[in-house]
Formats: structure tokens, C-alpha cells, sequence
């Protein structure tokens, strides 16, 4: 398995669909702002039940977040990633060279017999040396 593959494995949480908030914050939250679930609702432009519904489970989708943060006053995080480098391993790229010299080895071995073929075209074996 690839490291590229593994580090992207490991952000695949990044890219989700919903964020995870504890239910216990978000009430608290919205009992601090003195929010009913049906105004909670109309602020973030969604139903009651839906807001309920997102309250009780603890995720709110990605593309409410930042509105429910904002009605909230929740402080977000944004957690900092290094730069993904792509790279080979050592041993991995000792193997891609091996592999590149075998096929330059078999190219130049068909570039001379193709010149090989040229010659003989051009001189007929069965012509005297004199005439080839």
C-alpha cells in the first residue's frame, strides 16, 4: 500500500458530510443565546425538527457549520495540516530505475536489430559482393 494512500486514508475524516458536535454543547449553547428550537430553526434557515433532529444526533452537515457556529457563537478550530508530499520510498525508486535500464536495455537491443534488418534490405545476401 501506498503512503500517498495511507495519508489520504487518514484525512478521509476531513472531508465528511457533517460535523461532530456533543449534543450536551449545543444545548448549552442554545440555552446560553435563549433560543427555542423553532427560532434556532428559522435562524439557521432550517425546520424545528430538522434542527432537533441535528441537536439529538450531534452532527450538524458541513454546509450549515458555520451558520450554526455563528447563531451559537461556538469559536471554531480549524485544526492545521502539513503539506502532503508526494515521494517515492527509497526502495521503491530503486526498483522504478532498475525497471527504466531494462527497458532502455531491450529498446537499444530492437533499435539494433532494426538497423541489422536496414543493412540486409539494402545489401541481398544472394548478390555477388561485388554488386552489393
Amino acid at each position: 500500500m501506498s503512503d500517498l494512500y495511507l495519508v489520504l486514508r487518514e484525512r478521509i475524516g476531513q472531508v465528511a458530510e457533517n460535523v461532530a458536535i456533543p449534543t450536551e454543547q449545543l444545548e448549552q449553547a442554545q440555552k446560553a443565546r435563549g433560543l427555542s428550537n423553532e427560532r434556532m430553526g428559522w435562524q439557521i434557515s432550517v425546520s424545528e425538527k430538522t434542527w432537533r433532529r441535528w441537536k439529538k444526533t450531534g452532527q450538524v452537515p458541513v454546509h450549515s457549520f458555520q451558520r450554526v457556529a455563528e447563531v451559537l457563537r461556538l469559536e471554531i478550530v480549524r485544526p492545521e495540516f502539513d503539506p502532503v508530499e508526494v515521494a517515492l520510498p527509497p526502495e521503491s525508486l530503486a526498483d522504478v530505475v532498475a525497471e527504466l535500464r531494462d527497458a532502455l536495455a531491450e529498446a537499444r537491443a530492437v533499435a539494433e536489430r532494426l538497423l541489422e534488418l536496414e543493412r540486409e534490405r539494402r545489401t541481398p545476401r544472394d548478390l555477388p559482393a561485388d554488386l552489393a
